[in-house]
């Protein structure tokens, strides 16, 4: 039982921008179920509908399935769903991006860790030996 309590004390927290990722997907995810659900009923009262006027059954859901319920449905699932699926796999890379670069305490240090550096560079350039006049005849030729 410590074991496990250690495992995911040892677990670094979510990111900010990745909670905010699954939480859009979830609620894009609510949104596609609740369209969903929302066609589907509205196809089944324009059925209702149609059948109180004397329509047969058959023939009001031979031409209602294709013309209502299929594109409903499949509008819901496509754009929503995959909205949902690009947000979760945003959060998803998100989150091993964030987890794979190192983290810099504040900006001075970098700051310091870059001017060191320009410094090395420019301090390796001017340690470079002037070419002699004979390299620079050898180059000419």
């Amino acid at each position: 039982m410590k074991h496990k309590s250690q495992i995911a004390s040892q677990k670094p927290p979510k990111q900010k921008s990745t909670k905010a990722l699954n939480i859009a997907a979830a609620v894009t995810g609510i949104s596609a179920v609740a369209l969903l659900i929302n066609n589907i009923l509205l196809f089944k009262n324009n059925v209702d509908m149609y059948t109180l006027q004397g329509y047969p059954v058959a023939e009001v859901l031979k031409q209602l399935i294709p013309a209502q319920l299929l594109p409903g449905v499949l509008e819901a699932i496509a754009i929503y769903g995959g909205i949902t699926v690009l947000l979760i796999a945003a959060a998803i890379i998100n989150e091993k991006v964030s987890q794979c670069l190192p983290s810099l305490p504040n900006q001075e240090k970098s700051e310091e860790a870059i001017q060191e550096i320009a410094t090395e560079n420019i301090d390796e350039v001017n340690e470079t030996p002037a070419p002699t006049s004979e390299q620079e005849n050898k180059i000419e030729d």
